[in-house]
């Protein structure tokens, strides 16, 4: 079930998108895209909180579901020191993202709106920037839910709200919205979500929720776990802000269908990177409950089969998308082109490093060692530095070129050195099926549209 939460969100970019590129102009479409893109910077925001609120939370699950568990600070008096400390960090990230977003976000969007000729697009802007806000301070109820194993639960209610999302972006679209009413209907599914989940909390036990949500803030559990987060953060921004921040600097510098193709190309990417990671990500809860018991060979076989699942499936979506999308985006009429096929063989080289070594670090962090700040801050100044040094040159290549350099040449295998020496694993054993084949066929398929574009 929690597959199917990211296949609803899969579906939903499945329908609506191809709608939108049947019906929208090259600046509609790179307009509504850099909308979606600025409404995910939530995320870095974030700054690293959810998934190390998470992490702590889960732990001090443990003892509630096993009273025998030794473990430290465990049982419901920490959780409700955790989720008090939790609510006045999101307020003050809450805030943090308000201003941002209407500052610099501002900036951005400015010369995207002005394409589209159309001045209403500006309540869009301010419906994003006002859900962006709601929900990234709704991540308290996410990271209460995962850290006592309802994983399954919140994907079940994603894939009603994302289904509904979908449908109600379809009825826009046939009776004539553009980009207003499409992105009018995408946050009021978002805010919605906050709802639920907030709902969620409250229903998982109503005598503890009351007592959880009046607690209060914690210096002690603060000053425990901003050590952890900041490195993550740090991480995040490195590897999602940095790639994502190439979209929104390309939407000011680049022509209007080039804008388009490439925020496209980055949309796909994202969505593939979501689906795909699903059968790992939705297991580690499990991972850091199976860690904190001692229970190694029970993690390392479960995290196996979802790695080696992970990784095939993004191998096999991006292929699909990239031999397909030139002919589904002709059949819809689609004024907005994809990325040339060459470009995409590059790029998808560099996501599949990024994607081993992220579901590497994942791996290692159950250890509650975080090396984010390292690895993801590293790679994102080496990204940041090969495309500014390359722009000039390439244009949009140097992104892809600065991935591949990045990832490849520090991010991979420095998490993986890590991953593979806390769990004394062996290479070989681990990799061959799981990593080492897709990769070959990746390389296959970059050498044959080298060979197809240039030769």
């Amino acid at each position: 079930m929690t597959v199917g939460g990211f296949s609803s969100k899969v579906l939903s970019n499945l329908i609506v998108l191809p709608f939108a590129l049947s019906l929208f102009s090259d600046a509609e479409m790179g307009l509504y895209l850099l909308f979606l893109m600025l409404f995910s910077f939530q995320v870095i925001l974030d700054l690293g909180f959810s998934p190390t609120f998470s992490r702590e939370i889960n732990y001090a699950f443990a003892r509630v579901v096993e009273p025998s568990y030794s473990a430290k600070n465990g049982g419901w008096e920490r959780i409700g020191n955790i989720y008090g400390t939790m609510k006045v960090i999101y307020r003050f990230t809450s805030i943090a993202l308000l201003i941002l977003l209407i500052s610099a976000g501002t900036y951005f969007i400015a010369p995207s709106i002005q394409r589209t000729a159309n001045d209403q697009n500006w309540f869009g802007w301010l419906a994003v920037v006002i859900v962006s806000t709601i929900y990234l301070y709704g991540n308290k109820y996410v990271a209460y839910l995962n850290g006592c194993n309802q994983v399954a639960l919140i994907r079940r209610w994603e894939m009603f709200t994302s289904l509904l999302s979908t449908i109600t972006a379809v009825f826009v679209l046939y009776f004539g919205g553009r980009v207003l009413g499409l992105i009018m209907a995408n946050q009021f599914w978002m805010l919605i979500s906050v709802i639920v989940n907030r709902r969620l909390a409250r229903n998982m036990d109503d005598n503890r929720w009351s007592e959880i949500k009046k607690a209060s803030f914690s210096r002690a559990v603060f000053s425990e776990i901003f050590p952890q987060a900041w490195k993550s953060a740090l991480g995040i921004i490195g590897a999602y802000g940095v790639v994502q921040s190439s979209g929104i600097i390309f939407s000011r510098l680049g022509e209007a269908g080039e804008v388009a193709s490439y925020l496209l190309a980055l949309r796909a990417l994202t969505v593939i990177s979501n689906l795909s990671g699903a059968p790992f990500y939705s297991k580690i809860p499990t991972f850091n409950m199976l860690y904190s018991a001692k229970r190694k060979d029970d993690l390392l076989k479960k995290a196996h089969a979802s790695y080696w699942m992970s990784l095939w499936a993004f191998v096999t979506l991006a292929l699909i998308i990239g031999y397909s999308s030139e002919f589904i985006l002709d059949f819809i009429g689609s004024e907005t082109q994809f990325v040339p096929s060459y470009y995409w063989s590059i790029i998808i080289l560099g996501v599949f490093a990024e994607r081993y070594g992220a579901l590497h670090i994942q791996l290692y962090t159950c250890t509650n060692h975080v090396i984010w700040h390292k690895s993801n801050g590293i790679s994102g100044m080496i990204f940041i530095f090969t495309s500014i040094t390359l722009f000039h040159y390439l244009g949009y290549y140097s992104f892809a070129l600065a991935y591949i350099i990045a990832n490849i040449g520090f991010y991979a295998w420095y998490n993986a050195m890590h991953s593979y020496r806390a769990y004394q694993m062996s290479f070989l054993k681990f990799e061959s099926y799981a990593s080492i084949a897709p990769f070959i066929i990746l390389v296959i398929n970059f050498v044959y549209q080298l060979i197809n574009t240039f030769f």
